[in-house]
């Protein structure tokens, strides 16, 4: 939580490739929950409150690879609260990149479909 708050070092966390090496570790070990858990919160974490991550996670690949980590990890009930409060950091802003504005759209598509299938975990 303390990460989601020091803009400092999440800047200098995104600049040592810290976005695309959680995104490859969550990509590398689908069936291990507890990486796919860490990996979500970081994810969100990182994205809080910054714009520049939020884009930087989108082209990584961190947006298919939270939806991937939910489908696969489908009853893991943790694992999906933090999936989608890492997609709900993700969508909440107004994405400068065309191809991340439609990744973004994509994604909230599938958030909505799981927070209504989540019956109420992620709200």
């Amino acid at each position: 939580q303390r990460l989601a708050e020091n803009a400092a070092l999440k800047a200098k966390l995104a600049d040592a490739g810290a976005i695309q090496r959680l995104v490859k570790a969550m990509t590398c070990h689908p069936s291990y929950s507890g990486v796919q858990e860490k990996g979500c919160r970081a994810l969100r974490n990182l994205a809080h409150n910054s714009d520049l991550n939020k884009t930087l996670i989108a082209d990584a690949g961190g947006i298919d690879t939270i939806l991937a980590a939910m489908r696969i990890q489908d009853s893991h009930i943790l694992l999906r609260e933090y999936a989608c409060v890492a997609l709900l950091s993700l969508a909440s802003r107004k994405p400068c990149v065309s191809t991340t504005s439609q990744t973004l759209r994509t994604a909230n598509v599938e958030i909505l479909a799981r927070l209504r299938d989540a019956n109420g975990v992620c709200v």
